[in-house]
């Protein structure tokens, strides 16, 4: 059966993680714009030096036999695709997501003049201009080698991540857990969280905003504004 991923499987995909400043829920990591490089750096490389295949739950889940074992990229096994949908063909290879999400991008401050007439600085484009900091939070499964702005479940979105199917070029929606493929946004909607579990939704959005402020505290102030959903607790399958 599929397993829960582990600290010490995690750190070896990670050897930078820090479990204070790097929240994980369940099979995902959320990462932060100032530790991306950090967290992803080696974990990119590692997966190109080794080949490394994504492991899904659906498409492993009948063919490991050792109940005491969980998958694991690092042993660069092969997937079973017979199922309905290889990821593969609908999310982006790591190394993809990191260039489009660099922390450094150029932002046109100054108006340019033409015929002596001052244009608005989206009318134009210049290459002058001050760099500010892309401040998008990604979510890792290391497993999957899926890097994501999605949201999934256990940080307040939901299991279905956006993709695009290089065969269509159309955008669906694969839910990373079950291998189910819809089209339409609502894929994206939050669960309803059930009303035994509003105490501990309450806590872990305590929990969240702490952790914010001590993030606050070590890092430069424009380095910290961050849209994250509060973290939910994992929901049992």
């Amino acid at each position: 059966m599929y397993q829960p991923i582990g600290r010490e499987e995690l750190e070896r995909y990670l050897p930078n993680f820090d479990p204070m400043r790097d929240p994980q829920v369940g099979e995902w990591v959320l990462v932060s714009p100032h530790r991306r490089v950090t967290l992803l750096r080696p974990f990119v490389q590692m997966a190109v030096d080794r080949g490394l295949q994504p492991i899904y739950p659906f498409l492993v889940a009948n063919t490991l036999t050792d109940g005491g074992s969980s998958p694991s990229v690092l042993t660069t096994m092969e997937p079973t695709c017979s199922a309905q949908v290889d990821p593969r063909r609908i999310f982006p290879a790591l190394e993809e997501v990191c260039r489009k999400y660099r922390r450094r991008r150029v932002r046109n401050t100054k108006p340019a003049t033409f015929n002596n007439k001052t244009n608005n600085i989206h009318d134009v484009n210049t290459e002058d201009g001050d760099e500010e900091d892309d401040d998008t939070t990604l979510y890792l499964n290391v497993r999957a080698l899926l890097l994501t702005p999605c949201a999934p479940a256990v940080f307040g979105g939901s299991d279905f991540i956006e993709g695009l199917d290089k065969e269509t070029g159309r955008v669906v929606f694969l839910n990373w857990k079950t291998g189910e493929v819809r089209t339409d946004t609502a894929a994206l909607k939050p669960r309803p969280i059930p009303e035994w579990a509003e105490e501990v939704a309450e806590k872990a959005i305590m929990q969240w905003e702490n952790w914010r402020r001590e993030e606050k505290k070590a890092l430069h102030p424009r380095e910290t504004d961050c849209d994250t959903p509060p973290l939910q607790k994992a929901r049992k399958e």
